[in-house]
């Protein structure tokens, strides 16, 4: 998991976003993106998470999250194609 956060930042990604389990991934750093300011699309906050990999970046943002259709598939709405 930490490899992948450092290729994520060493390639230039700002935020990362997960569903998933905040006992596990508080443990690298994720927040609830609720608290950040933000939601996603498939609207859980209690599993919505989200890394500044860029200081300061969260201070930069915030709102719904968007993401290409490509990334969810068609089967999830909320994907930005609205």
């Amino acid at each position: 998991m930490r490899e992948g956060l450092e290729a994520c930042r060493q390639h230039g990604y700002r935020i990362l976003f997960v569903t998933g389990s905040r006992r596990y991934y508080s443990r690298f750093g994720f927040v609830s993106a609720s608290s950040a300011g933000l939601s996603l699309p498939l609207g859980d906050p209690t599993h919505d998470m989200v890394l500044e990999l860029s200081p300061g970046v969260l201070s930069q943002v915030e709102g719904k999250v968007l993401f290409p259709r490509e990334a969810w598939g068609p089967w999830i709405v909320g994907s930005g194609d609205e």
